[in-house]
């Protein structure tokens, strides 16, 4: 091969390490497969121009969008605020499924619904994070990412990035909103108060919203119970995939560590707790492994992938790969899942062959 081609298939290993870095961490290792097909055109295209445009993980937040609106459309990144209500079909991006393929109504009066449904959630979901106080960096990150997600056009996610967040009691709720999609979005109201700590405001806000979309006081309790289970689910596994991920990636170059361990944090820790994650991730005194952690089986899975993909992107070569591996292998033994950190490598390593056949493919290597 020509230095030109292997340059490119070293671009693109980069790259689709990266991407399964983001799939594994935002949802899990199942989701590889359908987001593989779906980032396929831009693997060619990297095979074809190098990296070129390509959006990489230091870009940060220009990174996420494209992401998260590819995997959405077959899996919802467990960070988007409103995604029960997306998991049922409340996006543009997919073909109506469930209850709402059953709506009596032709395909652009269905559109036509969902898309006020989707500016009516993203609404909820500014007047709930703009509750407590202005909005921050990880708030207006995660409304972007959401409006992504349901498929708004971009006139429409422009004027909703322009509106002042109304007043609870204001907001306009659709006659037709079934209860199934309300119930779904004062659960994503409640994921995003407490994705920085919920606080009585926020809590005061989704009430007067719930009253308003027909939930007594009995269903919002449950709602709000479920949400921070879901929350405090996220960052137990977060913790250990960033653990992993740090154990890992130590010794390789400072900069490519550091990138990946931050991309891991912001795609695993809630932003409550990401302050503490990125101090803890800094400090070259503590030992990533040193905590224990509990997971169930697809929860383990999720890690051990990431920390491998992570792996992945360091070093091609054969004698670099075995010190990754070693590493890996001894993060699954922490992890009491020896035979799962062997399984995680071989379908992370399946996934980045096939892109790197396409892209050889494409080359005509």
């Amino acid at each position: 091969m020509t230095l030109d081609v292997d340059d490119r298939l070293r671009a693109l290993l980069r790259v689709a390490c990266e991407d399964a870095l983001f799939a594994v961490a935002a949802s899990s290792p199942a989701a590889l497969s359908a987001f593989g097909e779906r980032r396929a055109p831009v693997h060619e295209a990297i095979a074809r121009e190098g990296l070129g445009h390509a959006v990489m993980i230091a870009d940060g937040d220009a990174w996420l969008g494209p992401l998260v609106r590819t995997l959405v459309v077959d899996e919802v990144p467990w960070f988007l605020p409103m995604r029960e209500a997306i998991d049922d079909g409340l996006t543009l991006l997919r073909e109506p499924r469930g209850f709402r393929a059953l709506i009596p109504v032709g395909v652009d009066a269905l559109r036509a619904r969902l898309r006020r449904e989707a500016m009516l959630a993203v609404r909820v979901a500014r007047t709930v994070a703009a509750a407590d106080a202005p909005l921050g960096d990880d708030e207006t990150r995660a409304l972007d990412l959401l409006a992504f997600a349901l498929g708004l056009a971009d006139d429409d996610a422009r004027v909703l990035r322009a509106e002042a967040p109304i007043p609870a009691a204001a907001i306009d709720v659709p006659d037709d909103l079934d209860a199934r999609t309300a119930r779904a979005i004062v659960g994503g109201a409640f994921q995003v108060a407490a994705s920085d700590g919920l606080d009585e405001r926020e809590r005061e806000a989704i009430t007067t919203i719930a009253g308003r979309l027909g939930l007594d006081a009995e269903a919002v309790s449950e709602i709000a119970s479920r949400a921070t289970s879901d929350l405090d689910r996220q960052h137990r596994v977060g913790r250990a995939l960033v653990d992993v991920v740090r154990y890992v990636v130590a010794g390789a170059p400072v900069e490519e560590a550091r990138a990946l361990i931050t991309a891991a944090v912001f795609l695993t820790i809630p932003p409550v707790h990401r302050a503490d994650a990125l101090r803890a991730a800094s400090d070259e005194a503590t030992t990533p492994l040193a905590e224990s952690h509990e997971l169930d089986r697809a929860e383990c899975d999720r890690v051990l992938a990431a920390g491998w993909a992570c792996a992945l992107s360091l070093d091609s070569s054969f004698a670099g790969r075995a010190v990754l591996r070693a590493r890996h292998r001894r993060a699954g033994t922490h992890l009491a899942a020896e035979r799962r950190a062997e399984d995680a490598r071989a379908l992370v390593e399946r996934w980045v062959d096939e892109v790197l056949d396409r892209g050889t493919a494409v080359l005509g290597a």
